[in-house]
């Protein structure tokens, strides 16, 4: 099992950088009076974490609305045990 991951590991690290040597082109964005200009790679990694975040906090944020009643129990549960 060891080396099945080594080589699925092994496999994405080589597609990661075949995917930034195919896409070294330099990419403007422009936004408001802001000009960037980077890597199409960089630029769709950085697009990935900010998904990845903004995800995550979405979620938790859905996740605290739709249950708030399990956030006080647990609040009153560990207010008891001390």
């Amino acid at each position: 099992m060891k080396l099945f991951k080594r080589i699925v590991l092994f496999a994405i690290i080589l597609i990661i950088i075949i995917f930034s040597v195919q896409n070294s082109e330099i990419y403007s964005l422009k936004l408001f009076n802001w000009k960037v200009e980077l890597p199409v790679s960089i630029l769709v990694f950085l697009v990935y974490i900010l998904g990845m975040t903004t995800g995550g906090i979405l979620f938790s944020v859905i996740k605290n609305l739709m249950n708030p009643e399990s956030k006080k129990k647990k609040i009153h549960q560990e207010g008891e045990e001390i």
